[in-house]
């Protein structure tokens, strides 16, 4: 299926799903970025957006908000029409491309360096050409955010390693053992 057609049908499911409304469970600033979860009709939706005030505005915690496709990862509203745009993701099983049949786990070699680190995680920025699977168009230039975590840690702070792309599970990006938690453009 084309990454179109899998965010139109993902669109369609959540306008129709009904039920608890849409709003924002949780934001935390990390380095450039809003790292916020979204309530949309009772799934859960991580995204990364820019730190501006506007979006500061509309991802208070418990703010109604509404989402659309549209962009590279949709658009977020408020309830009086201010908008605030994703530029990355975090529920990563959700923008896996439809494997490709007969292909062995893709996997590329990837470089970075650290733009932000706090008590929870790491944003590195570099290389990452993999991450093309989940729909980004310059993966030479990409953010990935992952856990500060006794496996993840002496990964980030290397630099380098494989970046591994899978196509089924829970995890869908891997830097060695170490599971990428979100991916967005750098800002």
């Amino acid at each position: 299926m084309k990454r179109s057609l899998i965010l139109a049908l993902t669109c369609a499911a959540l306008a129709c799903a009904g039920g608890g409304g849409s709003y924002v469970s949780n934001s935390i600033a990390r380095g450039p970025y809003i790292d916020s979860t979204l309530s949309l009709d009772g799934q859960e939706w991580r995204f990364l957006f820019p730190q501006t005030p506007e979006c500061a505005a509309v991802l208070r915690p418990e703010t109604p908000v509404s989402y659309s496709s549209g962009g590279s990862f949709g658009r977020v509203k408020s309830a009086d029409g201010t908008q605030c745009n994703p530029v990355g993701i975090g529920t990563l099983r959700r923008w896996r491309r439809a494997r490709v049949e007969g292909e062995m786990a893709p996997s590329s070699p990837a470089r970075w360096s650290i733009i932000h680190k706090d008590a929870q995680v790491y944003l590195l920025r570099g290389r990452f050409p993999v991450a093309s699977r989940l729909g980004l168009a310059n993966t030479f230039d990409v953010v990935a955010m992952v856990a500060n975590d006794d496996v993840c840690r002496p990964i980030a702070e290397i630099g380098e390693g494989t970046l591994v792309f899978r196509q089924s599970g829970s995890r869908v990006l891997d830097l060695g053992r170490c599971p990428v938690i979100a991916v967005a453009t750098p800002l």
